[in-house]
């Protein structure tokens, strides 16, 4: 059994990888967008670290010529697992089924619909940057509107 052979595992597979490599050069080009410098949160690094782990795995996984099924359930049950901490309000994932070999849909399912969620939400800033002004004796003022 690969997944090579089951059509609709090859393309998630394919497809989450993508959106997981586009999702970290999003984040990316953020945090070294200029005006940005020391304003991004740290969730936000934290985010990328882990979609740049994530990425080449997943890259991986898909180039292989023989990828056993339950090798993906667990690649993307840890991911989903690490996503829902800057994702989910809980801070903490679901209960994933375990694998069932007789039943790949039933275990790999919510896995997958778990994943293209938590990789479509994008965070909100919470921080920006605001101008300081120079002024005598060393201050600096900045101007923040309500």
């Amino acid at each position: 059994i690969s997944v090579a052979a089951i059509p609709t595992l090859k393309r998630f597979l394919g497809e989450s990888a993508g959106l997981v490599a586009e999702r970290a050069r999003s984040l990316a080009q953020r945090l070294a967008a200029p005006g940005q410098q020391g304003v991004a949160d740290v969730a936000e690094f934290m985010k990328l670290q882990l979609l740049n782990r994530a990425q080449p795995q997943l890259s991986h996984l898909a180039r292989l010529g023989t990828l056993h099924p339950e090798r993906l359930h667990e690649a993307l049950v840890q991911l989903c697992g690490e996503l829902m901490t800057f994702t989910d309000e809980s801070r903490l994932p679901p209960e994933f089924p375990a694998y069932r070999h007789d039943d790949q849909q039933v275990s790999l399912e919510p896995v997958l619909l778990a994943l293209r969620q938590s990789l479509s939400t994008v965070l909100s800033p919470r921080a920006a940057p605001i101008q300081l002004r120079t002024h005598p004796y060393g201050t600096m003022v900045a101007l923040v509107g309500d």
